[in-house]
């Protein structure tokens, strides 16, 4: 396999200065598996019991997110290479309706800073100038324990200005829960179908279940705009484990979503929990970002979790 790595300093759009301990991702499974194999290309970071696999030749797609091993992420591939994961596309969804863009499947290159911290650099897309930077850290936080920082950047390497936000897709298996801060508000794709939830200790839950959510929908959340808070999260429940997304509550959002969009799927067997970021009209040369905090742990230690982002 033949690696592109990005050296620091030569490119000014790289994120971390790099110091002598800059190296160049290892290749990893040569001689175990088959460069046929899809996990032949994954990049790994791990930090005491959180593993996660980035795969650069699809859309540098987080591929697996696991604790102690276990799995949290859709990981089963779609025909197309679509619907696993979790992508990034641009924002807002009219601006290019179906297929998503070809960040979403289009090889990056790579570079990684230390131990702990990786970096994928999209090619320039040829009809609107963008190009998507990932940076992924994966360390113990003192506060908060395990804990996954993703930055997103869509630069404008164009012309002329461009209007767009950044849009983080998750896709997970349609089993358990999700939930999100209660208060706000909440709209349908389609008013007539109807979603069941419950609210519980300032959270609206719903479940994943295809006997009581048996139709394709999305939901739009935007919290209320009085309580104060910097942050918004999401939470999703499975099989003994939570994963909890927190992000900056965007001061704009592009037009028609919300900053947490959760796609049902349920015959295809996922949710996407959709997270937007800030809206804002980019000069040629700059980007806009978003900045999203992954926890994993196990689903007792939720509520907890939960109180000490409020």
């Amino acid at each position: 396999m033949r690696l592109k790595i990005i050296i620091c300093g030569i490119m000014s759009f790289v994120l971390t200065a790099c110091g002598n301990d800059s190296t160049a991702i290892p290749e990893k499974g040569k001689g175990q598996l088959s460069p046929d194999d899809p996990t032949f290309h994954y990049q790994t970071l791990t930090a005491g019991p959180l593993r996660m696999d980035v795969d650069p030749k699809v859309g540098a797609r987080i591929a697996s997110f696991t604790y102690e091993g276990k799995e949290i992420l859709k990981t089963e591939r779609d025909e197309n290479n679509w619907q696993w994961g979790s992508t990034v596309w641009t924002s807002p969804q009219s601006h290019w309706n179906w297929p998503p863009p070809m960040f979403d499947t289009a090889e990056y290159e790579f570079s990684q800073t230390g131990e702990n911290r990786m970096h994928f650099y999209s090619p320039v897309d040829k009809e609107t100038g963008m190009q998507v930077i990932k940076s992924i850290r994966l360390a113990v936080d003192e506060a908060r324990g395990p804990l996954a920082t993703l930055r997103y950047q869509v630069y404008n390497r164009g012309s002329a200005p461009v209007e767009v936000a950044v849009w983080e897709n998750t896709r997970l298996p349609f089993s358990g829960t999700t939930s999100y801060p209660a208060g706000g508000e909440v709209s349908f794709s389609d008013d007539e179908l109807i979603v069941t939830t419950r609210e519980t200790d300032g959270a609206v839950v719903l479940d994943l279940d295809a006997s009581t959510q048996p139709n394709k929908q999305k939901i739009y959340y935007s919290p209320a705009k009085d309580t104060g808070k910097r942050y918004i999260y999401n939470a999703y429940v499975n099989d003994g484990l939570a994963l909890l997304k927190s992000w900056r509550l965007p001061a704009n959002v592009a037009p028609e979503q919300a900053p947490l969009e959760i796609y049902l799927a349920p015959e295809e067997g996922f949710a996407e929990l959709e997270v937007q970021g800030n809206y804002k009209t980019v000069a040629p040369g700059k980007f806009v970002d978003l900045v999203v905090f992954w926890q994993l742990f196990p689903a007792e230690e939720l509520e907890r979790r939960v109180a000490a982002l409020r």
